[in-house]
């Protein structure tokens, strides 16, 4: 049964990203990937996580994705094989964008809460 449903997974998976790349009128600049699916034990059921560049467009994007939910599981119904479609359940994974702040911040970027000028000051030496 654990076979049957990671199958499901990756198929469901696979397929709405092509659907979504192909169907799905998001707002101009704006990327989606689906970076995981979790389908129920019945397989009724499909948690999509995805994840929306720029963050700036990720609002947006979400909220038309998930109203968009119904359309893009018809789109479904026709490509994929496996009988019933689960219903789709997105839900933003904001790691990638989590990732990119950790990495930005190791490469020295500007910290939050400190200024270019808080580096520029060398700490007082101590006269003897």
């Amino acid at each position: 049964m654990k076979e049957h449903i990671a199958r499901v997974e990756h198929l469901l998976s696979k397929e709405l990203s092509a659907v979504i790349r192909e169907e799905f009128d998001a707002p101009a600049g704006a990327l989606i990937s689906v970076t995981k699916t979790e389908v129920s034990p019945d397989t009724l059921y499909a948690n999509v996580s995805v994840s929306i560049w720029p963050d700036e467009k990720r609002d947006e994007t979400f909220t038309m994705l998930r109203r968009a939910s119904g359309h893009l599981y018809s789109f479904l119904e026709k490509r994929m094989r496996v009988h019933p479609i689960p219903k789709l359940h997105f839900v933003l994974d904001t790691s990638i964008a989590q990732a990119s702040k950790i990495y930005s911040l190791m490469d020295g970027e500007s910290e939050p809460g400190k200024t270019d000028s808080d580096a520029d000051i060398a700490p007082k030496e101590k006269h003897r």
